[in-house]
């Protein structure tokens, strides 16, 4: 087990790599954080003005987004260099559109858009070279969770309105998906994008599925995973689409079969797993 120490401030978020040798951590310091597997450090990306809340990978690698209190959205462009394990991140892009604190973002699978999702209740989309596609305006409250799904034709959003909607990028109003009596924090597209799940601090996961009727595709309530002891801030599904992992502020990480059955708790957090 490696402990990847550097950040002066709370770390809020880590990501992979696409190719699984590099980490991205993200910090209340204002940096994001580039790391090699074995734990050393390849660069720390300055720029934010304050915390960062998110830094992710876009699907071909070329590209890291990060985003957070400030506001903004930078993109950093991975360029080729002689040291520091043949690349680095260069500032290409700061997207200002926010009016409030960015919490999620999400890149489409190939890589050419750009989604954020902002305390000030609204998504935007963002094209790779910078430009706003696209305001989607619905949630009446902060949106904290955004996913493309695999063939980028929606977009799930997650509010503290206790939503779920579904955004189609050419239909002008969202589907909504109802069920879960508090916040919506977490949300995650299975990969076939068949399974939508929800995670939420009324402590349940739960699992909604796409299904065709008279040609046309709707969203219907699957399952709702019952057994976390506090409120459920991520969910995440296996690269095969089998297993839901969901963790929670009860300091546990639970795996789910997609039939609603639990197959195992982990412990070992001394606090909330975000």
């Amino acid at each position: 087990v490696k402990i990847l120490k550097g950040h002066q401030g709370w770390v809020n978020w880590v990501n992979f790599s696409p190719d699984g040798q590099f980490i991205a951590s993200a910090s209340d310091d204002k940096t994001v954080k580039i790391w090699r597997r074995d734990g050393s450090l390849v660069t720390t990306l300055q720029g934010h003005q304050d915390g960062v809340i998110v830094a992710v990978f876009s699907p071909d690698g070329k590209f890291l987004a990060s985003t957070g209190r400030d506001k903004t959205v930078k993109l950093w462009r991975r360029e080729i260099n002689s040291a520091k394990d043949g690349f680095d991140f260069r500032p290409y892009k700061t997207l200002r559109q926010h009016s409030n604190t960015v919490w999620s973002l999400s890149f489409s699978s190939d890589s050419k858009k750009l989604a954020s999702a902002s305390e000030d209740k609204t998504i935007n989309l963002w094209s790779i070279t910078g430009t706003l596609l696209k305001t989607f305006k619905g949630h009446s409250d902060a949106v904290v969770s955004i996913a493309f799904s695999p063939n980028n034709k929606l977009l799930a959003s997650g509010s503290f309105d206790k939503s779920v909607k579904l955004w189609s990028l050419d239909a002008p109003t969202p589907s909504i998906l109802q069920g879960h009596r508090k916040r919506v924090l977490s949300v995650a597209w299975s990969p076939d994008g068949q399974m939508l799940a929800s995670g939420s601090s009324d402590r349940t996961v739960k699992l909604w599925q796409r299904y065709t009727t008279s040609g046309e595709v709707k969203t219907r309530l699957y399952k709702t995973l019952v057994g976390h002891t506090d409120q459920v801030s991520s969910v995440s599904f296996d690269p095969k689409g089998e297993i839901l992992a969901s963790g929670s502020f009860d300091k546990t990480v639970k795996l789910w079969r997609l039939d609603g059955i639990l197959i195992r708790t982990l412990h070992g957090h001394n606090d909330g797993v975000m």
